[in-house]
């Protein structure tokens, strides 16, 4: 039975995590209201929030309003709900300025990466100038959509250096094409 409870308590929040990459309203931080106020306050908006799941939002806004007048809690909800639409209206600022921004770096990293003029280390330090250049949220989007974009990109470990007292020293052929694999997804193959 404690399973069975457990399994149902864990599956709408696994659903809310999953759902919440790509939902851009922030979700409220409700623990700082309810700070202080009598537990049968507490109880009756965990209740409320516990249908979040199930009903419309407007709806459990409803219901929100009604908890806040019937215990005294109007002003701090209200100003709990105004900041967090101000917090979304940033999220959609900073969605629109990324996707704005996002062609311009996506040609610049493709400029670098094509120049077969560069050794491999001068394409590594300009692509890392070009990501120092820009936002964390542009250099981030950028980055994961080039990377998921490219079947091939996974470590290659071709980069290691073998010298004399290199830890790696012992890595043969055989290891190194087993870790390629491993690191592309494909499972190892028994010798």
């Amino acid at each position: 039975m404690y399973l069975y409870v457990t399994i149902l308590t864990v599956l709408p929040i696994i659903h809310q995590a999953e759902a919440q990459c790509c939902d851009p309203n922030p979700t409220p931080n409700y623990s700082r209201m309810l700070r202080g106020i009598p537990r049968d306050a507490r109880k009756a908006f965990r209740a409320i929030q516990r249908q979040d799941y199930l009903l419309p939002r407007s709806e459990v806004t409803a219901k929100m309003m009604e908890w806040a007048k019937q215990y005294n809690m109007t002003s701090e909800l209200d100003a709990l709900l105004k900041q967090n639409a101000e917090a979304g209206q940033q999220v959609q600022t900073t969605i629109h300025t990324v996707i704005q921004q996002l062609p311009d770096f996506i040609a610049k990293l493709n400029t670098i990466a094509t120049n077969m003029s560069l050794s491999t280390d001068q394409v590594n330090k300009q692509i890392e100038q070009l990501r120092n250049s820009v936002s964390a949220s542009v250099r981030d989007a950028g980055c994961f959509i080039v990377s998921n974009a490219n079947p091939r990109s996974y470590w290659d470990y071709s980069s290691y250096y073998y010298s004399s007292d290199d830890i790696y020293e012992r890595i043969n052929d055989s290891d190194m094409n087993y870790r390629r694999k491993r690191s592309a997804g494909r499972a190892r193959k028994s010798h």
